[in-house]
């Protein structure tokens, strides 16, 4: 088992989140439902200050709203403007963990999605 110089977030979309992906298209509305029970994992830099076990989330929450956005419509013209952390406070539960542990025996495969 090794330690991971990471922290997790764990970002669940809430109701305003959900009735925008509902919202996107006709094909989506009911697929987006699911998203009640759903949650993505983010493995974050450390806190560089070392104030927090947790990185502030204002360093990240961009580019993880744009990531959640994406994920249901390409189309950027249809996604709130401006990303603010206020917005995605109200669209988005989060919490946060400073220790993530990897059990697995192999190396961590790494694949940029831009």
């Amino acid at each position: 088992m090794h330690l991971i110089n990471r922290a997790a977030l764990i970002v669940r979309p809430k109701q305003p989140f959900i009735d925008w992906a509902s919202n996107t298209d006709e094909e989506t509305g009911m697929s987006a439902q699911f998203l009640k029970d759903e949650f993505q994992i983010y493995l974050v830099p450390e806190d560089p200050k070392g104030e927090s076990e947790i990185p502030p989330l204002d360093s990240v929450f961009e580019e993880i709203f744009m990531d959640q956005l994406f994920g249901w419509n390409t189309d950027d013209s249809t996604w709130p403007d401006p990303i603010t952390l206020e917005l995605f406070h109200k669209w988005f539960d989060v919490q946060g963990n400073s220790m993530v542990m990897d059990v697995g025996n192999t190396s961590i495969y790494r694949e940029r999605l831009d």
